[in-house]
């Protein structure tokens, strides 16, 4: 009988994407298939809606060495001109403008939260950012850590393809007054 329950587990872990498919193909819902992180499906915008974030999921990013795996939302600025965290912990956020001059990815995530594993990330091993279908494959180059006051974002920007960003050291009131920060090329 437990042979029997292992095999139907098994089964149903193999061709649950197959269905998730043909159900979306087959019912007009066209809510699934957008994106897939290690094998595990997410839903698309539509479907996700915001998610408890102030935009709408653009994409997805996993760093398998750290098993990170998270939707990606869109971040602005607060009223101090500083880089908005993404509002749930779990969630990371892309400030895309500055990519719109010429400057690296930039995405931020909570620790603790989303990037808690981001200490242990080492030089060499693999950052993956997925939207729309695509797929881009980073390979990190560095790894710094710096005083929250000190950090310059445009001088942070330059030279990387991506640049990941969390609190680090020691919480100070509500905040922390370090940064680590890991700078990747893309693959």
């Amino acid at each position: 009988m437990l042979e029997l329950r292992r095999g139907l587990l098994y089964n149903i872990k193999k061709y649950w994407s197959l269905f998730v498919i043909s159900l979306a193909l087959t019912s007009g819902f066209g809510f699934l298939l957008h994106t897939t992180i290690n094998g595990t499906l997410l839903a698309d915008d539509r479907f996700v809606m915001n998610h408890g974030e102030q935009s709408e999921r653009v994409a997805a990013l996993s760093i398998p060495s750290i098993e990170v795996k998270a939707m990606v939302f869109g971040v602005g600025v607060d009223e101090d001109n500083r880089i908005e965290a993404p509002r749930v912990r779990s969630n990371v956020g892309w400030f895309q403008e500055g990519e719109e001059k010429g400057l690296a990815r930039f995405l931020v995530g909570h620790s603790p939260g989303v990037f808690d594993g981001l200490r242990y990330l080492e030089e060499g091993e693999v950052v993956t950012f997925h939207k729309d279908g695509w797929i881009e494959n980073y390979e990190v180059v560095g790894i710094s850590v710096k005083y929250r006051d000190d950090i310059n974002m445009t001088n942070e920007l330059l030279g990387a393809d991506l640049v990941l960003m969390t609190c680090f050291g020691e919480r100070v009131g509500d905040d922390y007054v370090q940064r680590l920060i890991i700078y990747a090329k893309k693959l």
